[in-house]
């Protein structure tokens, strides 16, 4: 790590900086529009290359070299959280009720500091090297589906990507084979009975019995459906009918969903199947009207062999302490450039609490991270994953 202490430092004290702007100015997904004139302000200044066709705010940008190899690319999401700040930090959020949470901002810092670096030291580049600021990663159906879907990644040959964690101190990484996170997805179910008399039950359909038994067999998905070296979670977070202390009446209809999570795509597929088949077919059978709607969130999001080496590789040669946790059942829209070109996903440990003190979690008011210490890490890890991208092609 000697060798770029000295020639890193002022690229991290900048992107520190950068990240400070970030972290008081957050905007909502799909809204990021001062973010993003920003960052152009600034990429320009540094002399790269767009690539425009684009929507929303999402950025393309590319610095070429001076020998010929391969492209590959690095991607940072620029978006913020619904979320009233309560840190008492100095850059506290001036946006009431929007809040960076989940670390985009110190994302976006530093790929934008990469892009400096290598815009100032063309002569480490083989090929071409794309940067990819991208809108709306927390909500659905999330930036990057748009942007893959545009053709950003055609000219790509790898991409590489990592996500700062509040959870694990500088130092320490999480890096896992396959599946990094999980797909996700969620269900709602309306059931319409029959409402009527508690003490005529017979002249009305209860849909709570209904909905107990889909309850009950979605439940079991888990167990029954999926194999056991398979991870899954598959939940029903509500379940709403009739009224609170209300005996005698028997409501006409239920409500009840829930969320389905799983580390193989293609199993996150049998899942949804098997929520349709559930549902339709225990409604018929109780003689209730099935009203299903099912929302298909991201994929999984999968690093692929080469990637894997690549990111293991860099972090040996920093003494850094990958973790080889186990995968995460949250959900990343990062996903969705896994499926279409070989990626690399790594987490970057920049816990901000004090030694002895719980982390603060995620997507949380008081999410805190160090990113004045952690972010030299995690910009010299992406240098140096660059250069070994190439050297391997």
């Amino acid at each position: 790590m000697e060798e770029y202490k000295g020639v890193l430092q002022p690229y991290a004290e900048e992107a520190f900086r950068v990240y400070q702007h970030f972290h008081q100015n957050p905007e909502l997904s799909f809204e990021e529009v001062k973010t993003a004139e920003y960052l152009l302000e600034q990429l320009t200044t540094y002399g790269v290359e767009f690539q425009g066709g684009y929507s929303g705010t999402s950025i393309a940008c590319y610095v070429n070299g001076e020998q010929d190899g391969p492209t590959i690319a690095f991607r940072a999401d620029i978006d913020a959280l619904p979320i009233q700040e309560e840190t008492g930090l100095p850059y506290t959020s001036k946006v009431p009720g929007v809040m960076h949470a989940c670390g985009h901002d110190v994302h976006a810092a530093t790929l934008l500091m990469l892009a400096k670096y290598f815009s100032e030291h063309r002569d480490q580049i083989r090929g071409r090297i794309k940067f990819l600021f991208q809108q709306g990663e927390e909500l659905l159906p999330g930036g990057a589906k748009g942007f893959c879907e545009e053709g950003v990644l055609d000219d790509v040959d790898e991409i590489y990507a990592w996500h700062v964690s509040a959870l694990y101190p500088i130092g320490e990484v999480g890096l896992v084979k396959g599946a990094a996170t999980a797909a996700v997805g969620a269900y709602r179910l309306r059931i319409v009975g029959k409402g009527g008399h508690g003490g005529f039950p017979h002249l009305s359909n209860n849909p709570i019995f209904c909905g107990s038994a889909v309850a009950s067999a979605i439940g079991q998905l888990g167990t029954t459906r999926v194999p056991h070296d398979q991870s899954c979670a598959v939940t029903v977070g509500y379940f709403l009918s009739g009224t609170d202390q209300i005996p005698n009446v028997i409501p006409g209809e239920a409500v009840l969903g829930g969320n389905l999570r799983s580390l193989n795509n293609e199993t996150q597929k049998m899942l949804y199947d098997q929520v349709r088949r559930i549902c339709h077919s225990t409604c018929e059978a109780y003689g209730c009207d099935a009203d299903l709607a099912i929302e298909e969130g991201y994929p999984a999001t999968l690093n692929a062999e080469h990637p894997y080496g690549v990111i293991s590789r860099s972090l040996d040669e920093m003494g850094l302490k990958n973790l080889h946790g186990q995968p995460q059942m949250g959900a990343e829209d990062f996903a969705y450039y896994t499926l279409e070109k070989p990626a690399g996903y790594v987490t970057v440990g920049m816990k901000g609490t004090p030694e002895g003190e719980a982390p603060t979690p995620h997507h949380n008011s008081h999410f805190c991270i160090d990113a004045e210490h952690g972010i030299p890490t995690a910009l010299e890890m992406m240098i140096r994953v660059y250069q070994n991208a190439v050297s391997e092609a």
